[in-house]
């Protein structure tokens, strides 16, 4: 069914005083109009089982008024700042939000526990770490010994040079941190059970609705601006304060009798579909493959496979985003001419919006995420690691 896009506007019938007045210059009186406060939306009517986009927007203002008589002959009588007169717009936040196809995919409900191929990946690398680990003790209880029990700085730094700490870091990161982690999730099987249990109980009919938060952004400018030019010179410090929140919400198809099979199967069917045995093959081997992770720092290759696949029973339908946007602006007058008088004033802007989601290969977010404080840790131990004497990395 194909809707059609509804815009209305209103503005308030009484906007108050303060929003017209008059000024005398150089021989003639004139008219300032601040602009008045005003609520705009667009939506869609005729497809009511549909997900439709939304666009509300808010302007909300309280005038710098002027009253009084400059030295200068100036004539102001409830006069809005020519400030006033313009709908200033909102900040532009640095940084991004958390990219929607990852975060949808993340929350897949069909998710299984486990990764079979990585958990014996991971396996396969155990001697390998145990070694290490011994190797690494054993060095610094000889160091430590050497040094007659004392340990310095200075000593250390001997012991745990940047090679040693990337190497350090990466073993933590792709060795020991998923083997402990998927240890501890085969043994917690009632977690993933009550987590299956919970979103069964609010499947509707053959639909289940989940949702999550991408982030919120925030921005604040402060300075000092000439608020009233012509007549007589104004200047006052303004604020503003832009925050930007954004959430998703998707729809997925549910067969309920294939996804609520664990919750009354027998422990070894449970233990099966918490490993995702013949539902989460794909995504499994592209998780086994190496380097895959660095890919997905920049492309949705593993989320759009999750998110496409119909994983026990559950398969992705649609999805919209959420975006609120909200500006508040101060402006409290400072400098202001004998003989005149000036209130303090402001703007509050609000936009919220609904938009349609469509998976993208792409990353949103891509540049931004790898400021994380683990993946520039990652990318750090590598350098002196993997690409030491390189100066292209």
């Amino acid at each position: 069914m194909v809707g059609i896009v509804r815009k209305r506007s209103r503005s308030p019938s009484k906007i108050g005083s303060g929003f017209a007045g008059s000024k005398f210059t150089f021989g003639t009186w004139s008219i300032g109009v601040a602009v008045v406060p005003d609520e705009y939306m667009e939506d869609v009517v005729g497809n009511p089982t549909g997900q439709n986009p939304l666009l509300i927007s808010k302007f909300d203002q309280t005038p710098i008024v002027i009253d009084g008589t400059a030295s200068s002959g100036a004539i102001f009588k409830g006069y809005p700042a020519t400030w006033s007169q313009t709908k200033h717009s909102h900040l532009t936040p640095v940084g991004s939000f958390r990219d929607a196809t990852q975060a949808i995919a993340a929350s897949h409900p069909g998710q299984s526990g486990v990764s079979i191929p990585n958990f014996l990946y991971e396996l396969k690398d155990l001697p390998h770490m145990v070694s290490f680990a011994i190797m690494r003790a054993q060095r610094l209880y000889r160091l430590w010994h050497n040094r007659g029990w004392k340990i310095s700085h200075r000593n250390l730094s001997y012991f745990y040079n940047k090679k040693s700490a990337g190497e350090d870091w990466l073993d933590y990161q792709f060795g020991w941190l998923p083997l402990v982690s998927d240890i501890a999730s085969i043994l917690d099987l009632g977690k993933y059970l009550d987590h299956r249990k919970k979103m069964y109980s609010s499947i509707r009919g053959n639909t289940l609705v989940t949702g999550g938060s991408l982030g919120s952004l925030s921005a604040f400018s402060k300075s000092r601006t000439q608020v009233q030019g012509s007549g007589a010179a104004i200047d006052a410090i303004i604020s503003y304060t832009t925050t930007k929140e954004s959430w998703w919400s998707a729809r997925w198809k549910v067969d309920p009798i294939r996804f609520g099979k664990p919750l009354t199967s027998d422990v070894q069917s449970k233990f099966l579909d918490f490993l995702g045995i013949g539902n989460d093959i794909p995504i499994q081997l592209w998780n086994a493959l190496p380097w895959t992770w660095l890919i997905d720092w920049c492309v949705n290759v593993q989320p759009i496979i999750g998110l496409m696949g119909n994983r026990q029973g559950c398969q992705f339908d649609r999805a919209c985003i959420m975006r609120k946007t909200i500006t508040k602006i101060e402006c409290h007058p400072i400098f202001v001419p004998a003989g005149l008088t000036a209130t303090s004033g402001g703007q509050d802007l609000t936009l919220k919006e609904r938009l349609l989601f469509s998976p993208s290969f792409f990353r949103s977010d891509a540049g931004f995420n790898i400021f994380q404080p683990s993946h520039l840790a990652t990318l750090a131990s590598l350098k002196v690691t993997k690409f030491a004497g390189s100066s292209r990395f």
